[in-house]
């Protein structure tokens, strides 16, 4: 099993060859056997939840039960969403912290991070920067319990 850290950037869902998900790390790529959404839950669960919990949280927080974001790991920053819907084969999981930005060239949206790796993604910019503020919710939530948690 993969586990995700401060250098994992993405995780991508492959479609041919023998493995099912392409992990990309800064300066790095890993391959997994494992689907994209099981590496998601089993590193939920190491760092102390279940998927289904955290995506219940968020969709307390978001109002919302599609494209949600999720907090693997709030305490470290672990903070990923989706480019698409999670059964969509063109899906790409990204890590927040590691978003340097996000453009569009010739109609094709691309995200830049923060080892300038380039990824083009099937979704409009529209969408991403979307989704870029979904996720900013959550980590704002989650700041918000632990500054209350701590004191």
């Amino acid at each position: 099993m993969y586990w995700i850290h401060g250098k994992t950037q993405a995780i991508k869902s492959e479609t041919k060859g023998i493995y099912k998900t392409k992990i990309i790390e800064e300066n790095n790529i890993v391959r997994s056997h494992h689907k994209a959404i099981t590496i998601l839950e089993e590193n939920c669960y190491a760092y102390g939840a279940g998927l289904q919990g955290r995506f219940g949280t968020v969709e307390r927080i978001l109002e919302s039960r599609t494209k949600l974001p999720i907090p693997v790991e709030p305490i470290l920053g672990f903070y990923f969403f989706p480019t698409t819907s999670k059964r969509n084969s063109d899906c790409i999981w990204l890590s927040y912290y590691h978003i340097l930005r996000v453009g569009e060239m010739r109609n094709k949206s691309y995200i830049c991070l923060r080892d300038n790796t380039v990824l083009h993604v099937k979704t409009s910019l529209n969408q991403l920067d979307k989704q870029i503020k979904r996720t900013s919710q959550v980590i704002a939530y989650y700041h918000y319990l632990f500054l209350n948690w701590f004191r």
